[in-house]
């Protein structure tokens, strides 16, 4: 629940953030899976394009998680809520840290 999309977005917005924890887990590829919306997109929230500083979500994802798929977005809707999914797996031959990181 910590590194879900809503609460990084906030702290990036009023610039309270401390990414450190969540930063760390994409390096020890703790999640097995992760699904973002709008990931090559400037509407990111995890690492969005109004904010003044990066978070360095972005580059930490793609350095150490590959995108194994997409779900389309729905286009009659305009909203970053619909937007694609990218589905992120880690990079070939690194294996989650995670306890019981199958299900996440």
């Amino acid at each position: 629940m910590k590194d879900r999309m809503a609460a990084i977005g906030e702290a990036g917005i009023t610039e309270t953030g401390d990414y450190s924890g969540f930063l760390e887990r994409i390096r020890s590829h703790y999640y097995a899976r992760i699904l973002v919306h709008d990931y090559d997109g400037k509407d990111f929230q995890y690492d969005h394009f109004l904010w003044r500083k990066s978070s360095g979500i972005r580059q930490a994802l793609k350095t150490n998680y590959t995108v194994v798929r997409t779900i389309p977005e729905i286009e009659s809707l305009n909203s970053p809520w619909f937007r694609t999914i990218s589905v992120l797996e880690p990079k070939s031959g690194n294996t989650p840290m995670g306890a019981g990181s199958a299900g996440r």
